[in-house]
């Protein structure tokens, strides 16, 4: 009896463990060589809405709103106090009028955002992410790829290596499939590297082909620079 007992503890101390608390941060560093990859198109109003929730409205300017697709990487992340190793994971974005939205993520089922953010309610599919930059010289080098049991997707692209002006975002608000409810929000900042154009190469089941988007994309920068300290929380703030 006691020693189904103490099964029983050592179970609940791990399920605890694993679990994200309210208020406990999501952190990536620019000093852990923080990436990402931004491929962004300008959609009609409706077609955002079928990639939305009911309850999610897109910010829409002259009829249209943005559909950004994400890619992000990290050689080490933290999860509260504790530090993890290397990150690959992918986003869907979608802006609203004071928050992003994140139709859908991908990542590896074993690493702890990707878990924190099924707790959370967030969307989530499961396959693994890469991205990688290369400089030579004046030119920068960017490779990514999105894989899952269903489908790929493959970024290359090629741009003038200069950096952008610094931005700095105070407080940045992702939102699940819920405006009110789990929610991760925190400062951000980045400085981008702008590409003319990208490769994408893509087979099977994949966000390019789920939502027909078109290549290039209308616009497409890489992050560097990169750092997130975001928190997580069960609800909005009313204010």
């Amino acid at each position: 009896m006691k020693y189904f007992i103490a099964i029983i503890a050592f179970a609940f101390l791990v399920m605890s463990c694993a679990s994200i608390k309210e208020g406990e941060t999501w952190k990536m560093r620019s000093e852990d060589k923080t990436i990402g990859l931004t491929l962004l198109w300008n959609l009609p109003e409706a077609k955002l809405r079928e990639i939305l929730p009911a309850n999610q409205m897109p910010r829409i300017q002259n009829g249209k709103g943005v559909l950004m697709l994400f890619l992000c990487s990290t050689e080490r992340y933290f999860v509260g106090e504790k530090q993890y190793g290397q990150l690959g994971v992918a986003h869907l974005i979608v802006p609203l009028k004071d928050a992003i939205s994140l139709p859908e993520t991908i990542g590896l089922k074993n690493q702890m955002i990707i878990k924190g953010l099924m707790q959370k309610g967030f969307g989530v599919r499961f396959g693994d992410v890469k991205l990688q930059l290369k400089e030579e010289r004046d030119q920068l080098f960017v490779d990514g790829a999105i894989i899952s049991d269903k489908g790929e997707l493959f970024f290359s692209g090629i741009a003038e290596n200069k950096k952008g002006n610094l931005v700095s975002l105070a407080n940045t608000t992702l939102v699940g499939k819920d405006l009110q409810n789990n929610l991760l929000s925190g400062p951000e900042y980045y400085t981008p590297i702008n590409f003319k154009t990208i490769s994408v190469n893509h087979s099977g089941e994949n966000w390019i082909q789920k939502y027909a988007l078109t290549s290039p994309p209308d616009r497409i920068w890489v992050n560097v620079d990169f750092g997130v300290d975001f928190k997580y929380f069960k609800k909005r703030d009313s204010q």
